[in-house]
């Protein structure tokens, strides 16, 4: 762990909190995709994911278990990135996960609640990789606000609109280096999210979305294409 003191307490399932509260946590899932595809012909992930091919993609397959690890590709004709989803109810939590994006593509992780009416599509908030930046978003008081992306869809561009979503975000310039396996690891603690890219912090946003109590799905956002592995999802004891 490179004598990251976060990153060890995790590997030990515990969290040292920032107060000096010291609480144990459940790993509460854990995917290495060493299985074989379910099918052919469409997305049959197995484990409990799901995709949202049956109704972007015609049915067709974008979603491959292949030699120990998960594969997405996006066909040219889907209408929308590929979603491959997991139904975690999660508050506080963690994830961590290896992965491989090309030049160019982006690897989202989405927290949605299906209860939310004030954001559209329920969603809460995201961490986004690409090659050269990562960043994170606190949707449900941002981009995906109904009130806010009202004013956005009607083509609104003031400087208040701007900055009422500008604040519920941040980023951080990265360089990884194009289809070489990659480790993200990133906290939901209360109203803030800390991101570490191979066992290096690369920044913190606090903002009051993130500490939204319920996050019922986990959607893996993949515009182009990835490579995903080792998928552990730890909640910590006392903050379901």
């Amino acid at each position: 762990m490179r004598n990251n003191p976060l990153l060890l307490t995790i590997a030990l399932s515990c969290f040292t909190l920032f107060g000096g509260d010291t609480l144990s946590a459940e790993l509460v899932f854990t995917d290495s995709f060493d299985r074989p595809d379910g099918s052919k012909t469409e997305d049959a992930p197995g484990n409990g994911w799901t995709t949202n091919s049956a109704w972007r993609a015609d049915g067709k397959k974008q979603v491959y278990l292949k030699g120990g690890a998960l594969e997405i590709r996006r066909l040219e004709h889907a209408n929308h990135a590929v979603s491959f989803k997991h139904n975690i109810a999660l508050g506080d939590c963690t994830i961590s996960m290896r992965f491989k994006i090309g030049e160019g593509d982006r690897l989202g992780v989405n927290f949605n609640d299906n209860e939310l009416k004030t954001a559209h599509a329920g969603h809460v908030c995201t961490v986004r990789v690409t090659n050269k930046e990562v960043s994170v978003a606190d949707q449900m008081n941002g981009s995906m606000n109904l009130e806010l992306r009202k004013r956005r869809q009607a083509g609104e561009t003031s400087p208040e609109l701007k900055q009422l979503i500008a604040k519920t975000e941040k980023k951080s310039p990265i360089h990884l280096k194009p289809d070489t396996w990659h480790e993200l690891m990133f906290e939901l603690d209360g109203d803030i999210v800390r991101v570490f890219m191979n066992d290096t912090f690369q920044l913190e946003h606090r903002s009051p979305g993130f500490a939204h109590p319920t996050k019922s799905n986990i959607a893996i956002s993949v515009p182009k294409n990835l490579v995903m592995d080792d998928f552990k999802v730890w909640n910590r004891a006392g903050k379901k």
